[in-house]
């Protein structure tokens, strides 16, 4: 029977299964040996070198999207030859559209090469290193090691599997994306009782966006609710939100002939269903844990609060860079919710088997995340026509560096040249002026964004009598206007 060859077998094969028995022993007593913070270490390198892997490849295959990663590419590569901030894309200064001069860090990168791989390799460094912190946070409140590998690998692989965070990334790139490991630190330091070093970091966060001042309001509500702290609290409320009607009433105008748009979608009321839906899934990872120990997760309630009282259904949806200040400060706050609070509750019911529990958790988030990015590598491989592609680009703008050139949306993240353009609309050509190239590329399978239609585009492009088709060009597409129409 095969039940008693398979006993006869093990029998049989007694002595390899004590070597191998012995093997594991010395395994586990040489891993207990390690520190546990060279395992966060190892965890948050391997994501960094995925998601390095993802993004270049995203980029050599022309899948980044022109909003917002060409935007902040173009503002830099603006910056690099002098001209601080200018949008290409927006024809202003950018200043005028969201304050972010963090932007100006990546300037002398694109003085070694000009290149959007630059700021996308500094977005999966900051991205990736969250672990590392999250490990450094749980010190504060346990010396446990044990307590504190166990919170810190559960919560550092459940922030690579967060839904709403790695929609944050998955959308290149936002400035604000940058700064969760900042807020991660600002966080450890108002724990430590640092108010000074915390102080400087809440106030570095203003270069990222205007809106990380909702982070400074959170951390003053937490230290209030939270600690006790109520004059250092409502003085963090009262400068957050000071600075931040400073910035979109003052400055922003400055360099804006609108004033600061975003002002526009307010809208509390509407959507009701499709916010309540938002929060339950930016909650249910978590298991509700931030609202159930409110005193902790109120550190949050701010940046959630701008997601939710506009009537534009980006922000709360979860698939877009909207939660890449809400993320963070969820995940700042877990640590002392369940070492400080949840475990030893879990002690009181004589729950000693908590750790068995992690398999319905990440189970549970697994339900809400996206595939792996790696997932892409395989779908859309690079090809030679992606290679060509790129060169021709740089020819195109080493034959044209004067010339203002509109763009198909997928081809402008690749090019560095000040006067371009993304080409929105196929008709919007009426308003060009004499000596514009416009340059599609419709035999790649690339996006279009705005532009519905392609090929429809395609032909009216090249039946149109004002606009010369320019030659040397074998996968891109290349038209100049003769005058204005």
């Amino acid at each position: 029977m095969p039940i008693a060859a398979f006993i006869t077998s093990l029998i049989a094969n007694r002595n390899l299964i004590v070597r191998i028995n012995k093997s594991a022993k010395n395994i586990h007593r040489f891993c207990k040996k390690i520190n546990p913070i060279y395992y966060i270490i190892f965890i948050s390198l391997f994501f960094f070198i995925v998601w390095t892997a993802s993004f270049f490849h995203s980029y050599s295959t022309f899948s980044l999207p022109t909003w917002d990663a060409g935007i902040y590419g173009n503002i830099v590569f603006n910056s690099s030859i002098g001209k601080f901030f200018y949008s290409s894309v927006l024809e202003k200064n950018h200043l005028g559209e969201h304050f972010s001069p963090i932007m100006i860090i990546f300037i002398p990168f694109y003085w070694i090469k000009s290149d959007l791989r630059w700021i996308l390799l500094v977005q999966a460094l900051t991205y990736c290193s969250l672990p590392i912190l999250l490990y450094r946070l749980t010190k504060i409140y346990t010396a446990d090691i044990n307590i504190r590998f166990f919170v810190s690998i559960l919560l550092g692989i459940s922030w690579f599997l967060y839904l709403p965070m790695r929609s944050a990334t998955d959308f290149t790139f936002h400035p604000s994306s940058l700064a969760a490991p900042f807020i991660l630190m600002a966080f450890i330091f108002l724990e430590e009782g640092k108010y000074i070093k915390m102080l400087i970091i809440l106030g570095g966060l203003i270069l990222f966006k205007e809106n990380t001042m909702f982070v400074s309001i959170g951390f003053g509500l937490y230290l209030i609710f939270k600690h006790k702290k109520i004059k250092l609290g409502l003085a963090l409320v009262f400068m957050g939100s000071i600075t931040m009607l400073f910035l979109i009433k003052l400055v922003i105008p400055l360099f804006s002939i609108n004033g600061y748009s975003k002002l526009e979608r307010f809208g509390i009321f509407q959507d009701s269903g499709l916010k309540l839906k938002y929060i339950i899934h930016l909650l249910l990872p978590l298991f509700f844990l931030p609202i159930l120990f409110w005193r902790y997760g109120v550190i949050f309630l701010p940046a959630l609060f701008q997601n939710i009282i506009v009537s534009f259904q980006p922000m709360y949806s979860s698939q877009y860079h909207y939660d890449d200040l809400t993320s963070p400060l969820l995940f700042a706050c877990m640590p002392g919710i369940i070492i400080l609070e949840l475990l030893p509750f879990l002690r009181k019911l004589n729950f000693t088997y908590f750790k068995f529990t992690l398999v319905p958790i990440f189970a549970l988030i697994l339900c809400f995340s996206k595939p792996s990015p790696l997932m892409s590598l395989a779908l859309n491989p690079i090809t030679n026509l992606h290679i060509e592609l790129d060169k021709e680009l740089r020819i195109l703008t080493s034959k044209f560096k004067n010339e203002k050139i509109y763009l198909q949306s997928p081809l402008f993240t690749h090019i560095n040249h000040s006067p371009s353009q993304d080409f929105k609309f196929c008709n919007e050509r009426i308003k060009f002026k004499k000596g514009t190239l416009i340059a599609i590329a419709p035999n790649a399978s690339l996006s279009h964004f705005n532009i519905k239609n392609l090929d429809q585009c395609f032909y009216s492009l090249k039946s149109d009598n004002n606009l010369l088709e320019v030659k040397g060009f074998k996968n891109l597409s290349v038209f100049q206007l003769k005058k204005d129409y």
